[in-house]
């Protein structure tokens, strides 16, 4: 019987850490569909991503003030600009996709990302991901269909999506799926080595600015109002935004791009829980089905690690 050798001991450790601190990051991103779902009632969606985004920017920049100090290298900027375009492309083409599909639809399409990422992954390095890990992938998919699913009933699984077709509103959040894919395969390829306080600024201080000027161009610019609304802006800003970005861009890199996209689709789950703790949502037999197919999926990737 061998022993792994320190070395493999070590890099084992450390991703473990880094893929729990990924499934926490899920577990505040699961939260944040209930705030966002508030906000949007007094919110147009493209200013609230500017508040989002441009405070968290701010709150950034003061709470890691310290570990900003120092010279911003060429590449830092290079990619954090190309994230946070990404962060603001994914979250804009979703949000507009949603004024022509139903919200299940483009929760389920979003995270088809699970399956770009490998895709995308194949062409740039020529390897097929590992067997169990295809698995894991269409265990996931099909726990995503069960999980945003508008129907109680198996038989109008097919029968829901066949009758209204494929549309514009699909279009759009299918290609933000695909933006946030690239944005997974970028991190993990050039974040590499780089600076994770400096690289999470660029990024929000890019998407803040983008969707900032979206929103007064658009002229969709409008204040919160009510001390509810602020502390919801706030979570999204602080946790949503500022931390889970920095875990991500910290952490991300233990992993690689297939598993952290099978690790993100957990945000869909732990969203669903969260849905009927404080907003009341029903979750029938199949979303919980779902939902448990989505942890099996996980499961079958995380249980025997090497790849």
């Amino acid at each position: 019987m061998t022993q792994d050798s320190p070395q493999k001991q070590l890099q084992a450790s450390r991703r473990v850490r880094g893929e729990l601190m990924l499934i926490l990051t899920t577990v505040v991103w699961g939260a944040t569909f209930a705030a966002t779902k508030l906000l949007l009632l007094t919110l147009h969606p493209m200013c609230l991503l500017a508040w989002r985004f441009g405070s968290a920017a701010i709150l950034f920049l003061i709470l890691f003030r310290k570990q900003l100090i120092g010279r911003f290298d060429r590449a830092t900027l290079a990619l954090g600009a190309l994230l946070g375009l990404f962060l603001y492309g994914g979250f804009a083409l979703q949000t507009t996709g949603l004024k022509y599909t139903t919200s299940s639809r483009s929760g389920f399409i979003t995270t088809l990302y699970v399956v770009i990422t490998p895709l995308l992954q194949t062409v740039l390095t020529r390897r097929l991901p590992a067997r169990r890990v295809m698995w894991g992938i269409l265990l996931v998919i099909l726990g995503l269909w069960g999980l945003t699913s508008e129907t109680d009933n198996l038989a109008d699984l097919v029968g829901n999506w066949s009758s209204s077709g494929f549309g514009f509103g699909e279009l759009l959040t299918l290609v933000a799926a695909a933006i946030f894919a690239l944005y997974i395969i970028a991190l993990d390829r050039r974040g590499r080595g780089l600076n994770p306080a400096k690289l999470t600024a660029v990024q929000l201080v890019t998407t803040g600015t983008l969707a900032l000027a979206h929103s007064l161009i658009a002229r969709e610019w409008t204040i919160p109002h009510g001390t509810d609304s602020w502390l919801q802006l706030l979570y999204l800003s602080l946790f949503a935004s500022v931390l889970a970005t920095y875990w991500q861009t910290r952490y991300q890199g233990e992993s690689n791009p297939t598993r952290a996209a099978i690790i993100y689709t957990m945000e869909s789950v732990f969203a669903a829980i969260i849905g009927v703790i404080f907003l009341a949502e029903h979750l029938g037999p199949i979303a919980i089905a779902g939902g448990a197919l989505i942890i099996a999926g996980l499961l079958v990737v995380e249980l025997k690690r090497g790849d």
